[in-house]
C-alpha cells in the first residue's frame, strides 16, 4: 500500500535555527539504523557570570540518549555549534547521557562518546540491568576512570530539575528493577524513558 505524499504547498522554506529561542527546548532524533540516538538542547539558563559587556552569560544544557553508532552523534555534537549560527555554543558539559538500555542498537556508540566527551558529562544514566557484552563492560569501564561523572540508575518516579527543565523518569519501576537478576526480566522492558517538560 502506497502512503500519501506530503503536498509540497505544506513546506515553507525557512531558517531553522533563525526561529529557534533561547527559551526553546529543540529536539533531534539521529537516525542510526535499529535503535536511535536522541539529542535534546534544553532552553539555556544563567551560568551567574558576565561577558565583558556586562551582559549575564547562559548556557544551553545538552542531554544525550543512547548512541547506537560510533560516529554519529560525537559527530553531531562537534558540528551543532558552527550550524546553529551560534544558537547552540561549544558544548563544556554534557549534563547527562542516557543508556535507555544495554541493547547495541542503543549503547554501541557510546564508548566512543565517552572517549571523546567523556570529561564533559555530569551524569550517566542506565537502568542497572546487567548485561554482558563487551560494549557494556567497555561502558563501565570508561565510567570508572571519569572520577567526576555521577552515575545514576533511576526507577520512575525520580524527578529531576535541569534548568527550568523537569525531566521525570516514567520506567523502569522499582518493582521491575528489583528483579533484574532473575530470570524473566526482558532487557527491553527494563528500559528507561523519560517525560520531559518546560515552560
Amino acid at each position: 500500500m502506497a502512503v500519501p505524499a506530503v503536498p509540497k504547498s505544506r513546506f515553507v522554506a525557512a531558517d531553522f535555527w533563525a526561529a529557534v529561542n533561547p527559551e526553546h527546548l529543540v529536539y533531534f532524533c539521529l537516525n542510526v539504523g535499529d535503535g536511535d540516538a536522541q539529542v535534546l538542547i534544553l532552553p539555556a539558563v544563567p551560568t551567574g557570570q558576565v561577558d565583558p559587556a556586562g551582559d549575564p552569560v547562559q548556557r544551553r544544557p545538552v542531554v544525550v540518549v543512547d548512541a547506537g553508532s560510533p560516529t554519529k552523534v560525537r559527530r553531531f555534537l562537534d558540528v551543532l555549534p558552527a550550524a546553529s549560527g551560534g544558537r547552540v555554543p561549544p558544548i563544556d558539559v554534557i549534563d547527562v547521557v542516557v543508556a535507555t538500555h544495554p541493547h547495541g542498537d542503543h549503547i554501541a556508540g557510546l564508548p566512543d562518546l565517552l572517549e571523546d566527551f567523556g570529561e564533559l558529562v555530569a551524569e550517566f544514566w542506565d537502568p542497572g540491568y546487567f548485561h554482558p557484552t563487551g560494549t557494556y563492560f567497555r561502558i563501565m569501564e570508561l565510567l570508572a576512570r571519569q572520577t567526576g561523572v555521577v552515575y545514576v540508575q533511576p526507577t520512575s518516579g525520580m524527578r529531576r530539575f535541569i534548568g527550568n527543565t523537569e525531566v521525570t523518569v516514567l520506567t523502569p519501576s522499582v518493582a521491575l528493577r528489583n528483579r533484574y537478576d532473575t530470570y524473566g526480566v526482558d532487557i527491553n522492558n527494563a528500559s528507561i524513558s523519560l517525560r520531559l517538560a518546560t515552560p
